[in-house]
């Protein structure tokens, strides 16, 4: 490999680094200023005589499991609570083909979410479900009302399963379509339902809300003034790797937190105050791969809220623990013996682009079709996403035929360099042209070695004359840089390469290859012994000793070039395999391309110098 192409590598490595370390949290917005921003707006009222909702019904569900002391339930406490729960039967269970659902019946909430086609990678060779929902929380998907006059019967009620069932099982390819209903009664005049339909081989459930007015001749409206919250969290499982959960480092790829879409531009964390009223589109929590969103029907005209609980948490495991994304909706008015039903729908499951676009809106009050949702925008690659889509897509056409993404991102690195093939040949044509002037420039340096103007000047008057860009070698290498960043991102974040194996011991390309685990730790490096990065060195260092371009060890400035490669063990220790494997076959490709490189180049040379002085100007005249 070209010094400079290690070079160039090398500092675009730095700069991701730089980057996803100082920089990302800053610009998606800044974290900490986000987080001052929405607790000033969301943090309860300390001196509100009526407590938060979503506390309440979290200390509730502490009290109707046993605990006794409801005003001090830990989250440890609550664990063990709900666990207890599980084991008297006060939950019921759900599997399709694509999840489990363990549904709490006195809360009507899940309690577990785990997606079957994706293991839990927290502990080594985990062949359990990955369960999104934070394993201390009893409030996703809980609603609470705004009006604080009927808080307190809410509070006092309690979620009663109006289906004979203990479970549902829809795994079956001809399973059709089943619901779990729930009812509770809110003071003498309001009943509220909670019907949820799930689907044989979809990763969505349709969730209907319905309140129905019992009295005969008393209209509700506290519902209408202030109306009532849907709300995902706090948090969503990190989906960490056994490295990451026993350091408590997560990785810095893709979008992760609370976001909302309003249906224009990008997505947002907070809203300004000329969009709080906005009719939300979509909103809800993602870590690196997953997401949990919440689709309200278009003619609610939800509203969005990030609310930040006042208790802080540095719950390793969960992204963002101390957050929830929340839906508001106004405008609810129940006339005597009046019934309202609100639809949703709630996506919990990979962020894979083909599935959600397959996700659409419900609603009762339109016939028209509703623009799309747009929730593929949650899948983030960064700045050049214009690239890593198309990367994307042959990635997988690759993989639709080979059955390996390993071999799909050698395939795609093949298709880079044969792309950036006459960027690289003509750089090193301009690397080739300026080591032919070195001599003369040599002598100019001499001859005006005290006169620092001059030597520039008759310096470009050389290249001038044998039209030669200084920068010509580098200026070439500019293109390769979006295509690198694109592929870093790219590869760091498709949810698709996500537990897919490429051979023998790489069995996780987007985790680091595992060969050997050692019996001692080795310092910034574990104890895991890892060969991909190792043999990534070996061949990048090889290809600029096999090409003849590797400097000469004649002063501390080309050593230090010499054994540079060696540095991409430590730099690359702990990243995904599938990116190390890119790396690996480029540095191999590049040999072969800077042999065929050098080739045409003396043959052209040879050509050149072939030419007889009359042929010579008949080309040049025409």
């Amino acid at each position: 490999m070209e010094k400079n192409h290690i070079l160039f590598f090398v500092l675009s490595a730095l700069i991701m680094i730089v980057y996803y370390v100082f920089i990302a949290d800053k610009i998606l917005p800044n974290q900490q200023e986000r987080r001052k921003q929405g607790e000033r707006k969301t943090v309860v009222d300390k001196s509100s005589t009526i407590p938060d909702m979503a506390d309440e019904e979290f200390k509730s569900s502490g009290d109707m499991l046993g605990n006794t002391e409801v005003e001090k339930v830990s989250p440890t406490r609550v664990a063990k609570s709900l666990e207890l729960a599980a084991s008297q039967g006060l939950t019921i269970d759900v599997e399709t083909q694509k999840y489990e659902i363990s549904l709490a019946t006195t809360l009507a909430v899940p309690l577990e979410w785990s997606l079957k086609d994706y293991s839990d990678r927290s502990k080594k060779d985990s062949q359990k479900p990955l369960n999104l929902i934070p394993r201390t929380i009893a409030t996703c998907l809980s609603i609470q009302p705004l009006d604080n006059n009927i808080k307190l019967d809410w509070i006092e009620s309690s979620w009663t399963l109006e289906d004979d069932l203990s479970a549902i099982n829809l795994t079956s390819p001809n399973s059709k379509p089943q619901s779990l209903t729930f009812h509770k009664d809110v003071g003498e005049n309001l009943r509220v339902f909670k019907k949820f339909t799930f689907y044989y081989d979809s990763y969505f459930v349709d969730l209907d809300l319905s309140f129905e007015n019992l009295s005969n001749n008393v209209s509700i409206t506290s519902l209408d003034e202030s109306g009532y919250e849907l709300k995902w969290g706090p948090g969503i499982n990190a989906d960490l790797l056994p490295h990451e959960a026993k350091s408590g480092s997560t990785s810095r790829y893709g979008k992760k937190g609370v976001f909302t879409y309003t249906g224009e531009g990008n997505l947002k964390v907070e809203l300004e105050e000329s969009e709080e009223s906005a009719n939300i589109k979509w909103a809800g929590i993602t870590n690196k791969y997953f997401a949990a969103l919440m689709l309200p029907d278009p003619d609610l005209e939800a509203e969005f809220k990030r609310e930040v609980s006042g208790e802080k948490t540095s719950a390793k495991s969960v992204i963002v623990p101390n957050e929830s994304a929340i839906l508001r909706i106004r405008g609810l008015n129940l006339k005597p013996r009046e019934k309202r039903t609100n639809l949703f729908r709630i996506y919990v499951g990979p962020k894979i682009e083909k599935n959600l676009r397959q996700v659409e809106y419900r609603s009762v009050g339109s016939d028209e079709p509703y623009p799309s949702p747009l929730l593929h925008k949650i899948v983030d690659f960064g700045w050049f996403w214009f690239l890593a889509w198309p990367m994307l897509w042959v990635l997988n056409a690759s993989y639709n035929i080979f059955g390996n993404y390993g071999i799909a991102i050698i395939l795609l690195t093949v298709m880079i360099k044969l792309i950036l093939f006459p960027f690289t040949r003509k750089s090193y044509q301009s690397m080739k042209d300026m080591q032919k002037l070195q001599p003369e420039i040599a002598e100019l340096r001499e001859k005006y070695r005290d006169d620092p103007q001059k030597l520039n000047q008759a310096t470009m008057l050389l290249y001038k004359r044998h039209k030669v860009n200084p920068f010509g070698g580098c200026l070439p290498m500019l293109p390769q840089m979006p295509i690198f960043f694109a592929i870093f991102s790219l590869l760091g974040s498709a949810v698709e390469l996500r537990g897919q194996p490429f051979f023998l011991w790489i069995d996780d390309l987007t985790a680091p290859d595992e060969f050997l685990i050692l019996p001692f730790s080795i310092p910034f490096l574990g104890n895991s012994l890892r060969l991909l990065p190792i043999i990534n060195a070996v061949a990048t260092w090889f290809s600029s000793k096999m090409t003849g371009t590797a400097p000469a060890a004649d002063n501390t400035q080309a050593k230090m070039m010499q054994y540079l490669p060696f540095f991409f063990v430590f730099m690359f220790y702990n990243w995904a395999s599938g990116f190390v494997l890119y790396w690996l076959a480029q540095s191999v490709f590049t040999v072969g391309q800077n042999l065929v490189t050098k080739k045409m180049v003396k043959d052209e040379l040879k050509e050149s110098e072939s030419e007889v002085p009359e042929q010579k100007r008949a080309k040049s005249n025409k």
